[in-house]
């Protein structure tokens, strides 16, 4: 279900047209990210996983290959070909 609703996630996205980088508010931004991703996520160069993988330099990343992250069966057996 868990990558259900990220493939969900991304085509939403995908929806979306993308914001130029002066229409993006960073600080609230980072407020959402401490909200609703770090519990699991962290955003930071050379940091620990936590129980998700490190984002740091995700986009452009294909999906389930952050090095020395255990991703779960579920994930390992879905999709490849996504790149965030």
């Amino acid at each position: 279900m868990r990558l259900l609703s990220s493939a969900v996630t991304v085509w939403l996205f995908a929806l979306i047209p993308a914001a130029s980088a002066d229409s993006v508010d960073l600080g609230a931004a980072e407020a959402q990210f401490k909200k609703s991703c770090s519990t699991c996520h962290v955003a930071a160069a050379q940091a620990e996983p936590r129980q998700g993988p490190n984002l740091f330099g995700v986009v452009g990343r294909t999906a389930g290959t952050l090095p020395g992250f255990t991703y779960s069966a579920a994930f390992a057996a879905g999709d490849k070909g996504i790149v965030w």
